[in-house]
Order: structure tokens, then sequence, then C-alpha cells
């Protein structure tokens, strides 16, 4: 999860606030409501569907697949320096 504070706006994009009074749109919750999975990508910034992705390949500890966003490689590791996607919304049990 990022440092800076985020915000849910009246039209339904999520955004992240910076201390400049600066901002960054994220995404828009209406369009992640309905996805099981929704990640943000790391590369390019749009939120996908991870349940909807293809495995090319299975790794013990990874799956490798193709984002749909900017057909770029990408793998399930999130514990890397720099992940491939990041999870929007945490699932609470």
């Amino acid at each position: 999860m990022s440092k800076y504070p985020t915000e849910q706006l009246p039209n339904g994009d999520v955004i992240e606030r910076y201390n400049d009074n600066a901002f960054r749109i994220l995404y828009n919750i209406n369009k992640v409501v309905n996805m099981g999975s929704p990640v943000i990508c790391n590369h390019c910034g749009v939120v996908y569907d991870i349940q909807q992705v293809k495995s090319i390949h299975r790794f013990t500890d990874c799956d490798v697949f193709v984002t749909p966003c900017c057909k770029r490689r990408a793998d399930t590791r999130t514990y890397k320096e720099f992940p491939d996607y990041s999870i929007v919304l945490e699932q609470k049990v």
C-alpha cells in the first residue's frame, strides 16, 4: 500500500492525495465493483481482473501471464522490489 492517503470522490474516482495538495486518480470504483480480484498494473496504471488472465507458465512460487493492458510478461510474485501489479481492494475475512 502507498504511504499517501486515498479517498473516494462522489463520481467514484479513488484518488491518492499528496502533501502539496496534488492528487492522482488511481481507479474508478464503479469499474472494479464487478471484478473478482481487481489489480492495478504497475507498468501502465490500468485496472484489470487478475482472475481473468491466462497463465502461460507455472513455477513453484508464481504464475507467469501476459497483462491484458500493456501486453507485458508479468508474474504473481508480490514480494519483488517492483511487483508487476498492486491489489486494488483487500479482501476482509
